[in-house]
């Protein structure tokens, strides 16, 4: 490989940000990346040990990398110009990701995971080529928004509100992880739920909705702004309120409020092999656009 691989500074960003945009449209024809998301890992990464960075000869990034935490977790993000033939980079800056996550393993346990898209068939090659194995897939849903929206029916004695700053989080967050079918033991932590929700360019509690039976909470629909669309990051209604309409309304009720703020579109991610989330979407008028699948590796001072 003829070009050297240095660290990135912070005069590198927009360059880099660039490079992950060319590389969303090579696979699904148009952006996924949002400049906050980046602004955001950047602030949590040390980039003289975390982060990799291959330029071409006129200065343009070819190749970048990056090691983030991720509740607990290590994640692996390489991205490679699309224009660039050869697998050689790409694998190269994974060994690099590699090389630091043996490095904290030495102290403790450490798993690695990495989303690639369903498309980019090299990436998947190169990862399994390096021990990863598949987990799990998953969809990003999508509706285009339009001004003759279905409003939201609420049952009988349910109502929603927005949460309010400051009070509403710690109960939020206990919903949140109920209404979340998974094991105790995968469940993020109170302090990681807060760093990965409420950041302070995106938190924004007009848009968190509740839906209320009486004073309790029994479903969440938290929205967030990003530039380019409007998000719904996390969504759940609590069991024994299932299958009364409480989901569509949320999602409903979501969709009418980043209409009025301009939006053109709502995205929100699942994983693909919940049918049943996938029809309560498809009701909605939500559409499967992209398809990530995440690979993951163990790594420790044994290995």
């Amino acid at each position: 490989m003829a070009e050297p691989i240095e660290r990135p500074s912070k005069e590198d960003f927009e360059a880099v940000y660039q490079l992950l945009v060319r590389s969303d449209v090579a696979e699904y024809g148009e952006a996924d990346s949002e400049r906050n998301d980046l602004e955001h890992a950047w602030s949590q990464l040390d980039l003289r040990q975390d982060a990799w960075l291959v330029k071409q000869e006129g200065g343009e990034p070819l190749g970048y990398a990056a090691v983030m935490p991720s509740r607990g977790e290590l994640r692996f993000e390489v991205y490679v110009d699309p224009t660039h033939g050869s697998t050689q980079l790409a694998s190269e800056l994974l060994k690099r990701c590699e090389q630091r996550a043996k490095e904290l393993s030495q102290e403790r346990e450490i798993v690695a995971h990495s989303f690639l898209a369903h498309v980019n068939q090299r990436d998947q090659e190169i990862f399994s080529g390096a021990g990863f194995a598949f987990v799990k897939s998953y969809y990003q849903m999508h509706i285009t928004l339009h001004d003759d929206l279905e409003q939201p029916r609420w049952p009988e004695g349910v109502t929603v509100r927005s949460a309010v700053r400051g009070v509403d989080e710690e109960d939020i967050y206990s919903i949140v992880q109920i209404a979340f079918e998974r094991p105790p033991d995968e469940r993020p932590t109170y302090e990681q739920w807060f760093a990965h929700m409420i950041r302070p360019e995106l938190y924004d509690p007009a848009l968190w909705f509740l839906a209320m039976a009486e004073d309790a909470i029994v479903g969440t629909c938290l929205g967030i702004n990003y530039e380019t669309e409007g998000w719904i990051r996390q969504f759940g209604v609590i069991p024994g309120w299932r299958g009364r309409g409480i989901a569509s309304a949320l999602l409903r009720h979501s969709f009418l409020a980043f209409h009025r703020r301009g939006y053109a579109r709502v995205g929100l991610g699942m994983e693909a092999k919940n049918q049943k989330a996938l029809r309560l979407y498809a009701r909605v008028g939500m559409k499967v656009l992209r398809q990530y699948d995440e690979y993951r590796k163990v790594y420790s001072s044994r290995s």
